[in-house]
């Protein structure tokens, strides 16, 4: 016997399994939480419509974006949030700031880098204003770690 079937009956499952094994890994968060961040990283995000919805999701930026949002040791604290034209970093759990940033935005494509300038180890400040609007993570590189955060540009 031969049926016929749609794009949402093969992804559901597969989507749903994908979920569980998100929640699986980040057991702190709420269900809520796993959906925003799998909806978060989805390729058409910004302008969902009816024949693909959300689009395509990037679990593993969501899982970043769910790392991101923990208190870790390799975390920095990225200010105001949300930003309209600078960022500052704090970093509060070393000494070194890092010398070399990445801005990604949340389908995983780089929109800024550049080199960290700072009087103080433990804070920087970084023009965020020729970014669109929208949720970014931001990757420091050190000398001896890489650190990571997460901000939101209006």
């Amino acid at each position: 016997m031969v049926g016929t079937g749609n794009g949402t009956s093969f992804s559901s499952p597969v989507m749903a399994g994908l979920a569980t094994c998100l929640w699986q890994k980040h057991r702190d968060v709420t269900n809520y939480e796993i959906i925003e961040a799998i909806r978060r990283t989805a390729s058409q995000y910004h302008s969902p419509d009816s024949l693909i919805g959300y689009g395509i999701p990037d679990l593993e930026l969501a899982d970043l974006l769910l790392t991101s949002s923990k208190p870790t040791a390799s975390r920095i604290h990225v200010f105001p949030n949300p930003a309209t034209q600078y960022i500052n970093l704090w970093f509060p759990d070393t000494d070194e700031a890092g010398n070399y940033y990445e801005i990604i935005d949340v389908t995983g494509r780089k929109m800024q880098d550049g080199r960290i300038h700072s009087n103080n180890q433990k804070q920087a400040e970084i023009n965020v204003e020729l970014l669109i609007p929208g949720t970014y993570i931001i990757l420091v590189h050190g000398q001896y770690n890489r650190m990571k955060g997460i901000f939101i540009k209006q």
